[in-house]
């Protein structure tokens, strides 16, 4: 197989036990993940409680980042909502993380 430059190589237990437990190497593991919106079966809706209120920003945050969904909004966004996008985010991302939180948990350095 060829290899990448950026491949690691990684041990994936579900796979491996249909392949006799052997290793494979992918060209790519993402860092990012959207599990929880795939998993959660509660209420989405909002101003009920703090626990179903932070639980429907997840989903939407996750539904909205969507490649797909993303691929055909972006052209549809104008320039002020692409700054307004750009200036929420990062404004809440400076007033909740500290540096080193920045760079482990957004930009996962």
């Amino acid at each position: 197989m060829a290899s990448w430059p950026a491949c690691r190589r990684f041990y994936n237990p579900t796979v491996a036990i249909n392949k006799k437990r052997s290793f494979f190497y992918y060209p790519y593991m993402p860092k990012h993940t959207h599990q929880f919106v795939e998993k959660y079966d509660g209420l989405i809706g909002f101003g009920l409680d703090r626990e179903t209120d932070e639980n429907t920003v997840i989903c939407y945050l996750q539904k909205f980042s969507d490649d797909q969904l993303m691929e055909h909004l972006r052209k549809k966004l104008s320039d002020e909502e692409l700054n307004e996008i750009f200036n929420l985010i990062s404004r809440l991302l400076r007033a909740h993380l500290s540096e080193s939180e920045y760079h482990r948990c957004f930009l996962k350095d």
